[in-house]
């Protein structure tokens, strides 16, 4: 078992916490988007080749102003530079956190189907004496049910 058991008392308290934690970390970044599947479409991706390419540009123009549009405005543009970096290492974060608490969830969940599976053993067994058991233990059962190999007539045609 992972020990998981001690903390779920805890657990109901931390969630609350951490959700209005997440409320609060959204609040501090009210400029967050979220972009559909065609708007994705439309916008070209930027990996790292991207990144290169985007702060070699600002580069140039920083250094070369007087061969931009004067209309170009390079504050901004060095605005959102600054906001992709920024972004990208608060990324790398809340990735980090995602991953474990995906790691806890899987966990977690072997532990309840290992526990499940003994209790569902236990109460298989005595519904055995215990008539009052059978029909929680079919229902517990449908889990583990498999669709029936007889071949209907009526289809067959």
């Amino acid at each position: 078992m992972w020990a998981l058991t001690q903390r779920c008392c805890a657990m109901v308290s931390s969630c609350n916490k951490v959700k209005d934690k997440i409320k609060e970390i959204e609040a501090e970044l009210p400029f967050l988007i979220a972009l559909s599947t065609a708007d994705k479409r439309r916008i070209r991706p930027s990996g790292s080749r991207t990144a290169a390419f985007v702060n070699m540009a600002l580069r140039g123009a920083k250094t070369f102003p007087q061969y931009l549009l004067k209309t170009f405005d390079v504050e901004e543009f060095e605005h959102d530079v600054l906001l992709m970096h920024r972004l990208k290492g608060l990324r790398i974060s809340v990735a980090s956190l995602l991953e474990k608490l995906d790691d806890t969830i899987y966990a977690s969940s072997a532990d309840a189907l290992s526990e499940a599976n003994e209790a569902y053993a236990y109460l298989k067994r005595a519904a055995k004496y215990d008539g009052a058991l059978k029909s929680t233990v079919e229902e517990i059962g449908q889990r583990y049910a498999r669709p029936s190999r007889r071949k209907n007539n009526t289809n067959a045609e």
